[in-house]
């Protein structure tokens, strides 16, 4: 059986000087360079996220503008067919009216047109 001193204890788990100081030291100096390194990466991410953020509202400005402009041209020709769709109307209206019927009964001869009743129907 091994009896150790009180003096032996105090040896074993006192520090004993440099050896564990270049240790803490190194240590530490691993530890610095790990987290620049974690660091490193945080911002390199943040960086990338950034980007990628940035490209991402950036595309969805072009898409939005570019829709807005089909938008536009869409409307325009909305409007275009509207305005000529109307011009048929007043056309087909003036053809279709009592007094162009009785000009055209008149003109192929039918006989007493003026009797003919024309109704225009809404």
């Amino acid at each position: 059986m091994t009896v150790i001193s009180p003096y032996q204890r105090q040896l074993v788990f006192t520090d004993s000087g440099v050896v564990p100081r270049t240790r803490k030291a190194r240590a530490s100096f691993l530890k610095k360079a790990v987290g620049l390194m974690s660091l490193t990466r945080t911002f390199t991410v943040l960086v990338a996220l950034v980007v990628f953020c940035g490209l991402g509202f950036l595309f969805a400005a072009v898409d939005s503008v570019l829709l807005s402009f089909k938008i536009q041209s869409l409307s325009r020709e909305i409007e275009n067919k509207k305005v000529s769709k109307e011009k048929l109307e007043l056309k087909q209206a003036a053809l279709l009216s009592p007094d162009s019927l009785k000009d055209y009964a008149l003109m192929v001869k039918l006989e007493n047109p003026v009797s003919i009743n024309y109704q225009v129907k809404n």
